[in-house]
């Protein structure tokens, strides 16, 4: 799945685990949360496999759980919008090793990036989260002046970031060239387009409410 695809999915699944009444969730870090699992592609140097360690539930269980005991409940959103990136995500696109470092075995539908199931799953999901987010408050608070959404320049540069690997280096599904002959790439950069629209916004509303604080101080 693409970094659209777990950063949404991400927002969507600490939602549901929010609880009811809801508790506010810090959507910058759930985003990042998202994709944080795929660090181990960057790994591959210390012998870290893709779809390995930091894709087992036994792993961010384990580092989760100071978190568990400190805040309870309130850990909850943001453990499902890790897990979601390997339980839900790789697993319908893709497969993985769930159950590492007890087996290896791969378990997925093991569905191509570029295929007509992903790209519904991508826009249902950003569909979705855009839903949840103006019911919940969360898209006007992200699109408001306060200084906390300079922090979702982090999700913006990893989406950012995503999006060139894809088109440049990842010969699997070379989107430059197949932006426009075939429809389903050409939905995708769309979909990754609008976010990236959303979080640019928020991070300059986040550099706006930073400009006012520095004003301030010399006025």
């Amino acid at each position: 799945m693409f970094f659209l695809g777990h950063m949404v999915w991400a927002y969507v699944w600490a939602a549901v685990f929010a609880g009811k009444p809801r508790e506010k969730i810090f959507v910058p870090a759930v985003l990042m949360l998202g994709v944080l699992a795929d660090v181990d592609l960057f790994l591959r140097r210390i012998g870290v496999q893709h779809h390995t360690l930091v894709h087992s539930p036994i792993f961010w269980l384990l580092i989760f759980t100071p978190f568990f005991i400190m805040y309870r409940q309130r850990a909850l959103p943001y453990f499902a919008a890790v897990v979601q990136h390997f339980l839900f995500g790789d697993f319908l696109v893709g497969s993985v090793m769930v159950l590492w470092p007890f087996s290896s075995l791969l378990l997925g539908l093991n569905v191509s990036m570029s295929s007509l199931l992903d790209v519904i799953i991508e826009t249902v999901g950003l569909a979705l989260a855009a839903i949840v987010s103006y019911h919940s408050g969360d898209l006007r608070f992200i699109l408001s002046v306060d200084i906390h959404n300079m922090l979702m320049m982090l999700p913006l540069m990893a989406l950012l970031s995503s999006m060139m690997w894809f088109s440049v280096d990842w010969a699997i599904i070379p989107l430059l060239g197949n932006i426009w002959s075939r429809k389903l790439v050409t939905a995708i950069v769309f979909e990754h387009i609008a976010l990236a629209i959303v979080l640019s916004l928020s991070t300059f509303q986040g550099l706006r409410a930073l400009a006012k604080i520095q004003l301030a101080r010399y006025t």
